[in-house]
C-alpha cells in the first residue's frame, strides 16, 4: 500500500512468483522517496517481507 504498486513485477501470477523467488523488492525509500521514511522504518518493512519465515517477525509484539 505504501508503494502504490506490488513489490514484485509481473503480468501473470507465475511471473510475480518467479520475481519473488529471484529478486529482492526495491526498498521503499528508493521506490517512494517523497514519503520521507526513515532508515529504521524501511528496515522494519524489509524484514517483514523476507523470504525465509524465520527471518521475519515471529509475533505481533515483536513487529511492534
Amino acid at each position: 500500500m505504501l508503494r502504490r504498486k506490488p513489490p514484485f513485477p509481473g503480468r501473470t501470477p507465475q511471473e510475480v512468483m518467479i520475481a519473488r523467488l529471484r529478486s529482492a523488492p526495491t526498498p521503499i525509500r528508493t521506490a517512494r522517496p517523497e514519503l520521507g521514511l526513515s532508515a529504521a522504518v524501511e528496515k522494519v518493512l524489509l524484514k517483514s517481507m523476507q523470504r525465509e519465515l524465520d527471518a521475519r517477525y515471529q509475533t505481533a509484539p515483536e513487529f511492534a
